[in-house]
């Protein structure tokens, strides 16, 4: 059916997100799409759209050890701890897991070569993707309503390698057109995608919100699509929110309480 494929191919340009050194790959950390950083302190991650899968039990952590580095399983559990699952989001509507990527370093140092010294240098250990869709997708699409919300979140041993991987990223998207392109081929001619910095409240130890509007194939029709993501460092993590619409901008106070509830997560146990 048209509007089927059309709903799925807006969906699927979710799961691309923007960060920094963040997660790319599948939940057996297949090689997938390039990562990148947001400006400064900010995060994201390109991934490629995984089958499905249960959500992890949601877990609280007893905070951190003052000063200590963490490892890749209390990274893996943070993480856990904080990405958004469909229960967050059933007060809207009833919502469903679309997909869930994981990357260890190395998937990305597979899928990016060129950035395999992050690892090292920044004490990288994990990055994880997770991207909801609502259950009635035909419906939302036709409301005009958002289509996808994701969630992105890549942790260091320590704050100190976050924020340097972060700055590292932040200077490969000065080029024109290398923020759009992040996202593996969604956006027809990532040139043409016009990136605007957006006014939104400041999150965390630094932040950066921006929308991407450009065009994609969905199916042999080419679709206005605009994805709104906001990025940030708190404490070894850095994260990315985001939502996209297909005609409209999303609007920044719905995605602004998912943003306070994945900083909260993160506050409390880190």
């Amino acid at each position: 059916m048209f509007r089927t494929n059309l709903a799925g191919a807006i969906i699927a340009t979710a799961v691309v997100v923007l960060g920094a050194c963040g997660g790319s790959g599948d939940d057996k950390t297949t090689a997938t799409p390039a990562e990148t950083a947001l400006p400064a302190t900010a995060a994201a991650s390109a991934a490629a759209a995984t089958p499905a899968t249960a959500a992890t039990p949601r877990a609280t952590l007893p905070p951190t050890t003052a000063g200590a580095d963490l490892d890749e399983a209390s990274a893996a559990a943070l993480i856990n701890a904080v990405v958004l699952v469909p229960e967050d989001l059933d007060v809207i509507a009833p919502w469903t897991l679309q997909s869930d990527t994981t990357a260890d370093n190395a998937a990305f140092a597979a899928a990016q070569p060129e950035q395999a010294g992050d690892v090292e240098a920044c004490g990288r250990l994990v990055g994880r993707t997770v991207t909801l869709q609502p259950e009635d997708i035909i419906n939302a699409f036709i409301g005009g309503q958002t289509l996808t919300f994701f969630s992105q979140v890549t942790v260091y041993k320590n704050p100190d390698g976050a924020t340097a991987c972060a700055n590292t990223a932040a200077q490969r998207l000065a080029a024109p057109g290398a923020l759009a392109r992040q996202f593996g081929g969604v956006f027809i001619d990532p040139a043409a995608v016009v990136v605007t910095p957006v006014e939104f409240p400041s999150v965390a130890e630094g932040s950066f919100a921006a929308t991407l509007t450009g065009q994609t194939n969905a199916q042999g029709t080419i679709v206005d699509i605009t994805i709104l993501v906001v990025a940030f460092k708190s404490g070894s993590a850095t994260v990315a929110v985001g939502s996209v619409r297909s005609g409209a901008t999303p609007p920044q106070d719905e995605l602004k309480q998912y943003v306070d509830l994945v900083l909260q997560r993160l506050e409390a146990n880190q």
